[in-house]
């Protein structure tokens, strides 16, 4: 039997906590935030806007609240000269920027931190790891993972 072209698979990011944790389901191919956006932006400037379109509805659907998404989606539309269409995604871009500006802080997790660093999302990765180094700055565990993470930036 074959997998259909769209189905996610499974990735063995588990839980560093449970003994018989649940995977952890990402798409097929998954780049990681960061490298998913530079690759619709890269699409987006090679005249590419359907193919940016389908890899930012599939980076949407797994980071709704990043405002990078829907201003990307917003330049998808501009370039189509929908612009009625492109001012809307830039006011959702706007208003996210705008709410995560204003609320406090999330609290940190080294789950988080570890699945951040997975991704390729280093800087957000160590970024945690400080905020979580504020509370415990003497948690030898939390600073091993910053001085290994900072080498690889």
């Amino acid at each position: 039997m074959t997998k259909p072209p769209h189905a996610p698979s499974v990735s063995r990011m588990l839980p560093e906590s449970a003994d018989n944790p649940k995977p952890f389901p990402l798409p097929d191919n998954w780049p990681g935030l960061a490298a998913g956006l530079q690759q619709a932006v890269d699409l987006i400037h090679g005249g590419n806007g359907d193919e940016a379109e389908a890899l930012l509805k599939e980076l949407s659907s797994f980071a709704p609240a990043d405002p990078r998404v829907w201003y990307l989606f917003g330049k998808i539309e501009q370039q189509r000269g929908n612009i009625a269409r492109a001012k809307v995604f830039y006011h959702k871009a706007k208003q996210l920027r705008q709410q995560a500006a204003t609320e406090e802080e999330p609290p940190g997790s080294i789950r988080i931190a570890k699945l951040l660093h997975s991704q390729g999302e280093i800087a957000q990765a160590i970024a945690m790891i400080d905020s979580l180094l504020r509370s415990r700055p003497d948690d030898l565990r939390l600073l091993r993972l910053k001085h290994r993470w900072q080498k690889e930036v």
